[in-house]
């Protein structure tokens, strides 16, 4: 039977639901567990009470009797099992195998406090972004460039004599 929705964390059935949370969510944890084991049971509040106190994380939860594929797909191997993902790329070292309190809490402060790329660009301000030209507009500035260069060639002094000078004459 698979685990219920609650208001903090999802349980996802699917790998491509999973791999789709993954991609586009920029901070995941995810708790593997089945009905059956004791110590997921035990942690399953503890994870419940970090999902609610950690809104910028998604927190998945997957039975991995109800969700082998995923559970396949990730290498689980024992339960509970909690891996992190950053971006959408796993960060090995904050992986967890069982039912360690301490850990747990302490590898999702640390997620929380890392910086995710994806949320930095879309957390940028408006006017940062209307400082950069679209790559559309740098290829007019640079048709309206050789277009100037074209019309105005440039002046070249034939000695340096004849050259502009930076200084102001004394």
């Amino acid at each position: 039977m698979a685990p219920q929705d609650s208001q903090y964390v999802k349980s996802v059935a699917t790998l491509d639901e999973f791999k789709e949370i993954i991609k586009t969510a920029p901070k995941v944890a995810v708790d593997f567990n089945a009905t059956w084991c004791g110590p997921c049971k035990v942690i399953g509040p503890k994870y419940e009470a970090l999902a609610k106190a950690n809104p910028d994380i998604v927190f998945l939860q997957v039975d991995v009797d109800d969700a082998g594929a995923i559970a396949a797909d990730q290498g689980i191997t024992a339960m509970p099992t909690f891996k992190f993902f950053l971006d959408g790329e796993k960060v090995d070292a904050l992986d967890l195998l069982g039912a360690n309190q301490n850990k747990l809490t302490s590898a999702v402060e640390t997620l929380n406090s890392t910086p995710s790329l994806t949320a930095a660009k879309n957390d940028r301000p408006a006017a940062d972004a209307a400082e950069e030209p679209k790559s559309d507009d740098k290829v007019a500035d640079a048709k309206n460039t050789e277009a100037a260069a074209a019309v105005e060639p440039p002046v070249v002094a034939a000695d340096a004599k004849d050259a502009p000078s930076a200084a102001p004459a004394a």
